[in-house]
């Protein structure tokens, strides 16, 4: 049975973008400050390229880093957030199981897909750490697979999670075996195994944690710095958006059908000043 596509008001979606853009500036902020490089990523790198901004029916930022200037703005933003917001990650917020960061706005409400709904549910901006792996494509393929199967363990291990379907279910009995934290830590020393040896080139494990496309970048086109038009701001951008956004989506410039143009948010989005009804 076919479920009915979420649809947001251009009104909630002119709001929801300004409200974004807040939560960008406090972000930018912190960097700008401490000197830390970034760069829009995913559909963000995308909407500045072919948008000047936003893609018109986008309901997310996302943002990436390499992972020692991640790893840098996790440690000054906690001390230096305003109180407006909230860095989530798993140490901050134990109900939020996921490998990148967001930072969200205390007082609202977003109700996104697939989400861990005893996590802070605030609108957000995704921040992605960009890790290295071998300059051997085919090492780092196998570098990739095996980050997907170590993630398997720690999905279905997680406190809370709940398979729908019985193949899942008998994969989570025979994986409840195993530890829960064991298999975070594991995670985490695979996919950061060359953080003390960088090399050339870069993946975003947490892209395609369960997916199926294999991604590898160069490290020299997407490091950040360059500034980029983003609606009535500038914000950073990597050094060779064409690259990435190729490798990312092809012929990118070309818009999707209206049916592929999909929402993260299913359901009511509360803003600023609002309460939940």
């Amino acid at each position: 049975m076919e479920t009915e596509k979420m649809v947001l008001e251009d009104k909630d979606l002119k709001k929801l973008h300004e409200t974004l853009l807040i939560i960008m500036d406090e972000f930018g902020r912190i960097c700008k400050k401490h000197g830390i490089p970034y760069f829009l990523d995913s559909g963000s790198a995308l909407g500045a390229v072919r948008h000047k901004g936003f893609i018109p029916w986008d309901d997310d930022v996302d943002i990436g880093m390499l992972r020692e200037d991640y790893l840098k703005f996790m440690e000054v933003a906690a001390k230096e957030l305003d109180k407006e917001f909230f860095l989530q990650t798993h140490d901050t917020d134990p109900n939020y199981f996921r490998f990148h960061a967001k930072i969200r706005m205390n007082n609202t409400f977003f109700p996104e897909k697939n989400t861990d709904h005893l996590a802070h549910r605030g609108i957000f901006i995704d921040i992605f750490p960009f890790d290295y792996v071998s300059d051997d494509e085919r090492v780092a393929l196998r570098e990739i697979k095996k980050a997907r199967w170590l993630f398997r363990f720690v999905l279905f291990t997680r406190p809370g999670y709940k398979p729908g379907v019985i193949r899942k279910k008998v994969i989570q009995m025979v994986l409840k075996l195993t530890n829960y934290d064991r298999n975070r830590d594991r995670y985490v020393k695979h996919i950061t195994k060359h953080f003390a040896s960088p090399t050339k080139h870069v993946t975003c494990f947490p892209y395609y944690a369960l997916a199926k496309k294999d991604l590898v970048f160069e490290l020299n086109d997407v490091r950040g710095g360059n500034y980029v038009e983003f609606e009535d701001r500038e914000y950073q951008a990597m050094q060779n958006p064409d690259a990435y956004l190729t490798t990312m989506y092809g012929d990118y410039m070309t818009l999707p059908p209206e049916e592929d143009r999909t929402y993260h948010a299913n359901g009511k989005i509360v803003f600023p000043g609002k309460e939940a009804e």
